[in-house]
């Protein structure tokens, strides 16, 4: 049991991934990689990528986090528990580019620049935990959430 269990306090931790969709700064270049690139796709001429196309990232959308911690708040099988919200797919830089250009029938030039530090080669989610113990896994697959943050954003900006 946690130290906050031990108190009498319920929690559940939730370990979020890359987590995107409708009401991201797309003004904040530091953000994430999908408000950074589509940001771009939209207003620059070229997209930067600092870094390999080949990084990888487990990109989840927000109704899936929000879905997530609904499932948690009132099952007493998550307190205690620490759970990964994410898809448990990894997405190159790559793969994100390109389904970004589709979901907003756009074509960008792609230009690398050097890396940026302490950014990591790739990361995803073991999403087993949460699926097994309350039935969770994320719904919406990358392409229709792109689609969703890719409309909003061409209203938001």
């Amino acid at each position: 049991m946690d130290v906050y269990g031990q108190s009498g306090l319920r929690t559940t931790a939730l370990r979020l991934f890359n987590v995107y969709g409708p009401g991201q700064n797309m003004a904040n270049l530091r953000q994430g990689m999908v408000s950074i690139y589509l940001a771009q796709l939209l207003s620059k001429d070229v997209i930067t990528v600092k870094g390999s196309l080949d990084r990888f990232r487990d990109f989840v959308f927000i109704d899936d986090v929000v879905e997530a911690f609904s499932h948690c708040m009132d099952d007493e099988r998550s307190f205690g528990q620490v759970y990964n919200v994410a898809t448990g797919v990894k997405t190159t830089v790559k793969e994100l580019l390109e389904a970004l250009m589709r979901a907003a029938t756009m074509k960008k030039e792609v230009i690398i620049s050097g890396g940026t530090a302490g950014d990591q080669g790739g990361i995803y989610a073991d999403v087993g935990k949460i699926n097994t113990d309350l039935g969770f896994s994320a719904k919406t697959d990358l392409a229709k959430g792109l689609e969703s943050t890719v409309a909003w954003a061409k209203v938001a900006s």
